[in-house]
């Protein structure tokens, strides 16, 4: 008869050949309970964090847009109204104030100088006009269109030739504010500061650059009217 050997695990010198691989995650687990633990508890935790910051900053920007949201129909009610924005305009300070979050912030400063320029009060509507350049870069359409609004409120404070000044840069560096309006804008404050020749000049530009625009016959009004002037 052969010979069987048989195998007793107090001779085995290797891991135990008889443990299934539930026994010795068992086995594992029980000897690295604490650090398992800790894991677990570690992963919680990280998985909980996200997921909190996550619903956290949803929940903050639909409560600034919803601020935003406010200060839009504070303003629009009052041109359908014919209100005075000037008596509203302690309402969108609040709620400016309450508005927090550089992007949240340069859109609301636009409403609230906005607001500002509409009632001509100036210099305080250039405040947050310049707040907006600072906070933003060049290439951003919310800082452009503070550009062109510190130039129109320069324009009414009569400062001619700062605004023209001004509406050049814009047009050298804005991409994304239609420019017919800047260039106008320009061959404007160029007749009121007694810069005729400027004007005209601008004005010839415009014939040709914007040749198929809907308003190019103001253009040609404007010339009649300069070179009737000269």
């Amino acid at each position: 008869m052969a010979h069987r050997e048989r195998f007793n695990r107090k001779v085995l010198k290797e891991p135990d050949q008889f443990l299934s691989l539930s026994d010795r995650v068992v086995h594992y687990m029980s000897d690295h309970q604490p650090a398992i633990v800790t894991g677990i508890v570690l992963l919680f935790i990280v998985f909980a964090g996200g997921l909190g910051y996550h619903f956290y900053t949803k929940s903050m920007a639909d409560s600034m847009e919803a601020r935003l949201y406010q200060m839009e129909k504070v303003q629009q009610t009052a041109l359908d109204e014919n209100k005075s924005l000037k008596d509203l305009l302690p309402q969108l300070e609040t709620q400016y104030s309450e508005i927090s979050g550089e992007s949240y912030k340069n859109r609301a400063a636009l409403i609230l100088a906005d607001a500002l320029y509409r009632i001509q009060n100036y210099d305080k509507a250039m405040q947050y006009y310049q707040e907006i350049l600072d906070r933003s870069g060049e290439d951003q359409i919310i800082h452009q269109a503070a550009h062109a609004g510190l130039a129109y409120s320069l324009e009414g404070k009569k400062e001619y030739k700062k605004a023209s000044d001004t509406y050049k840069v814009i047009i050298e560096q804005t991409s994304d504010i239609p420019k017919f309006h800047l260039y106008f804008s320009l061959a404007r404050t160029y007749a009121l500061s007694g810069d005729t020749n400027g004007a005209l000049q601008t004005l010839r530009e415009m014939k040709t650059r914007f040749a198929g625009h809907s308003q190019i016959d103001r253009v040609d009004q404007e010339i009649e009217k300069l070179q009737a002037k000269a």
